[in-house]
Protein backbone atom coordinates (compact mmCIF):
# COMPACT_ATOMS: atom_id res chain seq x y z
CA UNK A 1 0.00 0.00 0.00
CA UNK A 2 2.47 2.59 1.16
CA UNK A 3 4.68 1.55 -2.11
CA UNK A 4 1.33 2.31 -4.23
CA UNK A 5 0.84 5.56 -2.32
CA UNK A 6 4.73 6.83 -3.27
CA UNK A 7 4.36 6.08 -6.25
CA UNK A 8 1.10 7.58 -7.07
CA UNK A 9 2.56 10.87 -5.26
CA UNK A 10 5.26 10.43 -7.21
CA UNK A 11 3.42 10.30 -10.58
CA UNK A 12 1.52 13.36 -9.21
CA UNK A 13 4.89 15.29 -8.31
CA UNK A 14 6.62 15.01 -11.95
CA UNK A 15 2.79 15.99 -13.51
CA UNK A 16 3.11 18.83 -11.09
CA UNK A 17 6.55 19.90 -12.22
CA UNK A 18 5.63 19.00 -15.69
CA UNK A 19 2.71 21.51 -15.74
CA UNK A 20 4.73 23.81 -14.17
CA UNK A 21 7.73 23.91 -16.12
CA UNK A 22 5.51 23.71 -19.05
CA UNK A 23 3.67 27.43 -17.88
CA UNK A 24 6.94 28.72 -17.36
CA UNK A 25 8.51 28.53 -20.88
CA UNK A 26 5.20 29.18 -22.22
CA UNK A 27 5.64 32.58 -20.09
CA UNK A 28 9.12 33.27 -21.01
CA UNK A 29 7.66 32.85 -24.93
CA UNK A 30 5.04 34.99 -24.46
CA UNK A 31 7.24 37.85 -22.38
CA UNK A 32 10.00 37.23 -25.75
CA UNK A 33 7.13 38.32 -27.90
CA UNK A 34 5.36 40.23 -25.73
CA UNK A 35 8.18 42.53 -24.44
CA UNK A 36 9.16 43.98 -27.79
CA UNK A 37 5.69 44.99 -28.36
CA UNK A 38 5.53 46.92 -25.12
CA UNK A 39 8.92 48.80 -25.59
CA UNK A 40 8.00 49.82 -28.84
CA UNK A 41 4.38 51.30 -27.54
CA UNK A 42 6.61 53.27 -24.52
CA UNK A 43 8.92 54.16 -27.17
CA UNK A 44 6.20 55.28 -29.44
CA UNK A 45 4.61 57.53 -26.75
CA UNK A 46 7.75 59.00 -25.70
CA UNK A 47 8.96 59.74 -28.80
CA UNK A 48 5.13 61.26 -29.55
CA UNK A 49 5.28 63.31 -26.53
CA UNK A 50 8.52 64.76 -26.93
CA UNK A 51 7.76 65.36 -30.79
CA UNK A 52 4.78 67.43 -29.62
CA UNK A 53 6.96 69.49 -26.81
CA UNK A 54 9.85 70.17 -29.50
CA UNK A 55 6.65 71.61 -31.69
CA UNK A 56 5.61 73.79 -29.23
CA UNK A 57 2.87 71.19 -28.19
CA UNK A 58 1.87 70.54 -24.96
CA UNK A 59 -1.32 69.70 -22.69
CA UNK A 60 -2.85 72.26 -19.72
CA UNK A 61 -5.35 70.13 -18.05
CA UNK A 62 -7.60 68.04 -20.45
CA UNK A 63 -6.56 70.25 -23.24
CA UNK A 64 -4.11 70.23 -26.04
CA UNK A 65 -2.43 73.81 -26.95
CA UNK A 66 0.67 75.34 -28.56
CA UNK A 67 3.32 77.93 -27.91
CA UNK A 68 2.94 80.79 -30.31
CA UNK A 69 -0.53 80.53 -30.87
CA UNK A 70 -3.05 83.10 -30.24
CA UNK A 71 -6.61 82.14 -28.81
CA UNK A 72 -9.97 84.08 -29.45
CA UNK A 73 -12.74 83.77 -27.26
CA UNK A 74 -14.95 81.71 -29.43
CA UNK A 75 -12.27 79.17 -29.34
CA UNK A 76 -10.19 79.78 -32.44
CA UNK A 77 -6.52 79.72 -32.50
CA UNK A 78 -4.49 81.95 -34.95
CA UNK A 79 -0.65 80.86 -35.66
CA UNK A 80 0.92 84.16 -37.74
CA UNK A 81 2.40 82.42 -41.31
CA UNK A 82 4.80 84.85 -41.94
CA UNK A 83 4.43 88.73 -42.00
CA UNK A 84 0.64 89.13 -44.17
CA UNK A 85 -1.49 85.56 -43.10
CA UNK A 86 -2.60 84.21 -40.19
CA UNK A 87 -4.00 80.07 -40.04
CA UNK A 88 -6.73 79.72 -38.18
CA UNK A 89 -8.30 76.41 -36.40
CA UNK A 90 -10.14 75.07 -33.62
CA UNK A 91 -8.72 74.49 -30.04
CA UNK A 92 -9.57 71.83 -27.78
CA UNK A 93 -12.10 73.59 -25.59
CA UNK A 94 -14.48 73.65 -29.11
CA UNK A 95 -13.11 69.67 -30.01
CA UNK A 96 -14.80 68.77 -26.45
CA UNK A 97 -18.08 70.55 -26.85
CA UNK A 98 -18.09 69.07 -31.36
CA UNK A 99 -16.59 65.24 -30.52
CA UNK A 100 -18.39 64.16 -33.49
CA UNK A 101 -17.82 65.95 -36.89
CA UNK A 102 -20.01 65.40 -39.44
CA UNK A 103 -19.21 67.67 -42.24
CA UNK A 104 -17.00 71.02 -42.59
CA UNK A 105 -18.12 73.91 -44.62
CA UNK A 106 -15.68 76.73 -45.00
CA UNK A 107 -16.04 80.20 -46.71
CA UNK A 108 -14.32 80.69 -50.22
CA UNK A 109 -10.96 82.00 -50.90
CA UNK A 110 -10.66 85.81 -51.46
CA UNK A 111 -14.25 86.65 -49.37
CA UNK A 112 -14.05 89.94 -47.51
CA UNK A 113 -14.95 89.39 -43.57
CA UNK A 114 -15.38 91.60 -40.83
CA UNK A 115 -14.62 90.57 -37.28
CA UNK A 116 -17.79 88.30 -36.25
CA UNK A 117 -18.75 87.76 -39.76
CA UNK A 118 -19.38 83.89 -40.74
CA UNK A 119 -16.13 82.08 -42.35
CA UNK A 120 -17.50 78.39 -42.23
CA UNK A 121 -19.79 76.21 -40.20
CA UNK A 122 -19.18 72.87 -38.41
CA UNK A 123 -21.86 70.09 -38.54
CA UNK A 124 -21.78 67.50 -35.82
CA UNK A 125 -23.19 63.40 -36.49
CA UNK A 126 -26.81 64.95 -34.46
CA UNK A 127 -26.96 67.83 -36.80
CA UNK A 128 -25.78 70.15 -34.14
CA UNK A 129 -24.63 73.46 -35.64
CA UNK A 130 -22.00 75.70 -34.95
CA UNK A 131 -20.93 78.79 -37.06
CA UNK A 132 -17.36 79.81 -37.11
CA UNK A 133 -16.99 83.64 -37.17
CA UNK A 134 -14.09 86.18 -38.00
CA UNK A 135 -11.91 86.87 -35.28
CA UNK A 136 -10.55 89.70 -37.47
CA UNK A 137 -11.16 91.70 -40.26
CA UNK A 138 -9.15 90.77 -43.02
CA UNK A 139 -9.81 88.42 -46.52
CA UNK A 140 -9.88 84.98 -46.78
CA UNK A 141 -6.32 84.09 -48.21
CA UNK A 142 -6.37 80.27 -48.09
CA UNK A 143 -8.76 77.07 -47.51
CA UNK A 144 -8.02 73.95 -46.06
CA UNK A 145 -10.12 71.54 -48.23
CA UNK A 146 -8.74 68.34 -46.73
CA UNK A 147 -10.75 68.98 -43.79
CA UNK A 148 -14.03 68.78 -46.32
CA UNK A 149 -13.07 65.67 -47.01
CA UNK A 150 -11.92 64.36 -43.92
CA UNK A 151 -13.30 66.03 -41.02
CA UNK A 152 -11.34 63.79 -38.33
CA UNK A 153 -8.49 66.09 -39.18
CA UNK A 154 -9.81 68.59 -36.36
CA UNK A 155 -9.33 65.98 -33.96
CA UNK A 156 -6.46 64.27 -35.14
CA UNK A 157 -4.25 67.02 -35.84
CA UNK A 158 -6.25 69.89 -34.91
CA UNK A 159 -3.14 72.48 -35.30
CA UNK A 160 -1.13 71.18 -38.31
CA UNK A 161 -3.35 69.32 -41.01
CA UNK A 162 -6.76 70.59 -39.56
CA UNK A 163 -6.21 74.21 -39.86
CA UNK A 164 -9.53 75.59 -41.50
CA UNK A 165 -8.43 78.73 -43.79
CA UNK A 166 -5.63 81.38 -43.79
CA UNK A 167 -6.70 84.93 -43.50
CA UNK A 168 -5.02 87.93 -44.50
CA UNK A 169 -5.81 90.41 -41.54
CA UNK A 170 -6.09 93.90 -42.20
CA UNK A 171 -4.16 94.95 -39.02
CA UNK A 172 -2.54 93.42 -36.20
CA UNK A 173 -5.61 93.48 -33.79
CA UNK A 174 -5.30 89.77 -33.36
CA UNK A 175 -2.45 90.69 -30.78
CA UNK A 176 -4.34 91.56 -27.78
CA UNK A 177 -5.42 87.89 -27.57
CA UNK A 178 -3.93 85.71 -25.28
CA UNK A 179 -0.60 83.94 -26.71
CA UNK A 180 1.82 81.29 -24.79
CA UNK A 181 1.98 81.24 -20.87
CA UNK A 182 -1.04 83.75 -20.83
CA UNK A 183 -2.79 81.67 -23.50
CA UNK A 184 -1.99 78.44 -21.16
CA UNK A 185 -3.73 79.82 -18.14
CA UNK A 186 -7.13 80.87 -19.88
CA UNK A 187 -7.31 77.59 -21.72
CA UNK A 188 -6.87 76.08 -18.04
CA UNK A 189 -9.46 78.31 -16.77
CA UNK A 190 -11.99 77.61 -19.60
CA UNK A 191 -11.05 73.92 -19.18
CA UNK A 192 -12.70 74.21 -15.68
CA UNK A 193 -15.50 76.71 -17.01
CA UNK A 194 -16.45 74.33 -19.81
CA UNK A 195 -16.65 71.07 -17.25
CA UNK A 196 -18.53 73.24 -14.47
CA UNK A 197 -20.86 74.25 -17.16
CA UNK A 198 -21.72 70.65 -17.96
CA UNK A 199 -21.98 69.66 -14.40
CA UNK A 200 -24.44 72.07 -13.16
CA UNK A 201 -26.33 72.13 -16.77
CA UNK A 202 -26.63 68.30 -16.74
CA UNK A 203 -26.48 67.38 -12.76
CA UNK A 204 -24.18 64.91 -13.45
CA UNK A 205 -20.38 64.50 -12.31
CA UNK A 206 -17.84 64.54 -14.27
CA UNK A 207 -15.89 61.71 -14.61
CA UNK A 208 -11.59 61.56 -14.09
CA UNK A 209 -11.39 64.79 -13.06
CA UNK A 210 -13.59 66.74 -14.98
CA UNK A 211 -13.20 64.76 -18.44
CA UNK A 212 -16.57 63.93 -19.88
CA UNK A 213 -17.31 60.39 -20.68
CA UNK A 214 -20.15 61.25 -23.40
CA UNK A 215 -20.05 63.77 -25.73
CA UNK A 216 -21.70 66.69 -24.33
CA UNK A 217 -23.88 67.86 -27.02
CA UNK A 218 -25.91 64.71 -27.13
CA UNK A 219 -26.84 65.16 -23.74
CA UNK A 220 -27.66 68.72 -24.19
CA UNK A 221 -31.55 70.11 -24.57
CA UNK A 222 -32.03 72.81 -27.75
CA UNK A 223 -32.07 75.70 -24.55
CA UNK A 224 -29.03 74.19 -23.31
CA UNK A 225 -26.78 73.82 -26.33
CA UNK A 226 -27.83 77.28 -27.15
CA UNK A 227 -26.27 78.04 -24.35
CA UNK A 228 -23.38 76.20 -24.96
CA UNK A 229 -22.76 77.79 -28.14
CA UNK A 230 -23.28 81.66 -26.71
CA UNK A 231 -20.99 81.03 -24.00
CA UNK A 232 -18.25 79.30 -25.69
CA UNK A 233 -18.36 79.05 -28.91
CA UNK A 234 -20.43 82.21 -31.21
CA UNK A 235 -17.55 84.71 -29.89
CA UNK A 236 -15.49 86.94 -32.27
Amino acid sequence: MLETAFSVIGALGILVVGLLTRAVIAIAILAAFATPIVVSVYGWVALSSWWQRQSGRDRVGHLRWRQGVYYTPGHLWLRPEGLTRLRVGVDDVAQRVLPDIATVQLAERGTVVKKGDAIGQIRCEDDAVVVLRAPVDGVIGAVNTRVAVLPSLLHRDPYGHGWLVEMKPADRAYERFPVNNEARTWLAREDTRLTRFFEQELGIAAADGGELVLPPHKLLTASQWAAVRAGFLDLA
